[in-house]
């Protein structure tokens, strides 16, 4: 519905929508001047990385769609975020993740049947491979992030914070692996706004992450 740099921004703004949510529901995760500032600087360097890495394109009224369900997703997400930290000690981060994910899944797998129809299995090797491993990747990644957020002296806006090394880690990714992909001057500029972002945050900031 939308283009990969617009769907890039909206899903890279997630930690801010992150921060307004725990700001809102959790009395000691407050929106500080501070992590104002890194959050705005953070989006602007996931703007400038996607708008470098595809042009723009207008959708007109499917693509405001599009967006308001990335919005909602991240939202979601949000949610989710302060619920896990708010009830640390009520659910296991594996049993959590293995839910969400088969859940998550089994609902996708049957509006893709409504939508696309009876999936066809005849792939090669490679392809199920990369699906077990994108898995394996995603179900690690999930569980390292609820245990990190169970974490005592955790909160969600700071870590959220670090979302925003997604987009340079996709950029860093395809520079190395994909021979008609280039660093370019928005790019550069874009990580270096990012890495201020998260400098800037924890300059003078207490380190929670010594206690993990």
């Amino acid at each position: 519905m939308i283009s990969g740099a617009l769907g890039a921004i909206v899903t890279g703004s997630s930690p801010l929508l992150s921060a307004l949510t725990a700001h809102i529901l959790i009395a000691d995760d407050e929106m500080t001047a501070k992590k104002s500032v890194s959050i705005l600087t953070g989006i602007a360097g996931v703007v400038l990385i996607s708008v470098s890495r595809q042009p723009w394109t207008a959708g007109g009224l499917t693509e405001f769609f599009g967006v308001i369900l990335l919005i909602l997703g991240a939202t979601a997400s949000a949610i989710g975020n302060v619920v896990v930290a708010t009830e640390k000690k009520n659910v296991h981060p594996l049993v959590l993740n293995a839910s969400q994910m088969f859940l998550g899944g089994l609902s996708l797998f049957i509006i893709s049947l409504i939508f696309e129809g009876t999936p066809r299995f005849n792939y090669s090797l490679s392809f199920y491979a990369a699906l077990l491993w994108l898995a394996t990747i995603s179900a690690v990644a999930f569980t390292i992030w609820f245990w990190l957020i169970k974490r005592p002296g955790v909160k969600v806006s700071e870590l959220n914070l670090w979302k925003f090394t997604i987009p340079v880690c996709g950029a860093l990714l395809s520079w190395a692996l994909l021979p008609d992909e280039s660093p370019e001057l928005l790019s550069v500029i874009g990580m270096v706004f990012v890495a201020s972002a998260i400098i800037v945050y924890n300059i003078g900031a207490k380190n929670n992450f010594a206690k993990i």
